[in-house]
């Protein structure tokens, strides 16, 4: 027999392994459709969801746009010229406030496939605008569940921010230490939305009315902290003279 060349015996391995393969493939040629088939359809879902969630970010976020410019909207009547042409006013706070808290409620309120996705950001923050409808509105028992609901989000900016709007609630409404307990919990784990300055400075202010020398020690602890801050330092004085001796 001839001697093969280098080259031959390449070749000769190839169509060995190319005869091995399609062997193997004429008899697994279901499961390779399944495989195959499996793999479109994941990447569908994919391409799908990511669309999907597209689509409902910019539809919520375009809404939120909307109940904004209501709860920013002009009370009374405007004067002459004062409003844009797309502008809107309203007679009363009231009904103002009663027309947003409507549209923020409707950002909030997912349905169908959208709720099987996470909530959007622009949900969220209509949760935060719908509770200061409530409070506008009175209805202050409203406004903490709200923002609790808020508060279990799983940002961790905006649901501090839902922590800090239900801490005023809960002082509001005679709830002094459990307000001033979130408050605190706020300033030990600062966040962008609800700094530790932020914090202890509605601490102090809830503390002021009945507790004058607890307000007064938090001012104390305040300047020492953040003396750096001209500005801060500057506010931080202002209130700790407002107190009663």
């Amino acid at each position: 027999m001839a001697r093969l060349t280098r080259h031959q015996l390449k070749q000769d391995r190839l169509q060995t392994v190319y005869e091995q393969y399609e062997h193997w493939a004429r008899h697994h040629y279901g499961d390779i459709l399944w495989v195959v088939g499996a793999s479109v359809l994941v990447a569908g879902l994919v391409i799908g969801v990511k669309t999907l969630d597209q689509r409902r970010a910019e539809a919520a976020n375009a809404a939120l746009g909307a109940a904004l410019d209501t709860f920013h909207a002009y009370v009374g009547a405007p004067p002459p010229g004062a409003l844009g042409a797309s502008e809107k006013s309203y007679p009363t706070a009231q009904a103002k406030y009663l027309k947003a808290l409507g549209q923020f409620l409707e950002v909030t309120n997912v349905k169908g496939l959208d709720a099987l996705l996470p909530r959007s950001r622009a949900a969220t923050l209509a949760f935060y605008y719908a509770g200061l409808c409530e409070t506008q509105l009175g209805n202050d028992a409203a406004a903490i569940k709200t923002f609790e609901q808020l508060a279990r989000d799983s940002h961790a900016d905006l649901a501090a921010l839902g922590r800090f709007a239900r801490a005023g609630e809960l002082v509001k409404t005679g709830k002094l230490a459990e307000g001033v307990k979130v408050y605190d919990e706020l300033a030990a784990h600062p966040t962008a939305t609800v700094t530790r300055d932020m914090a202890l400075l509605a601490k102090a202010e809830a503390l002021a009315p009945s507790d004058p020398a607890g307000a007064r020690a938090v001012y104390a602890q305040l300047q020492k902290e953040f003396i750096t801050d001209p500005q801060l330092a500057m506010e931080i004085n202002r209130e700790a003279a407002s107190l009663e001796k």
